[in-house]
């Protein structure tokens, strides 16, 4: 795990542990950290896919993206 993620993973322990799971700030840290974790977790998967066409791409891109903001009919 990227240092920025224990970093981040730390804090939120941290401000649950003060303020509870409900409050806003925990719940906005949790989310960023999610998606960071999320972002960790795909540059690594990248990293060892050989070159990929701009067709391929953009696919994986709409795919990342959802259906609702893809595009396309996908």
């Amino acid at each position: 795990m990227d240092p920025k993620l224990h970093a981040m993973r730390a804090q939120l322990a941290g401000l649950t542990r003060h303020r509870g799971r409900n409050d806003p700030s925990v719940i906005e840290l949790a989310e960023r950290f999610e998606a960071e974790r999320r972002a960790d977790r795909i540059r690594e998967l990248v990293a060892g896919w050989p070159p990929l066409s701009a067709e391929q791409a953009d696919l994986i891109a709409a795919l990342l993206r959802g259906p609702d903001r893809a595009g396309g009919s996908g």
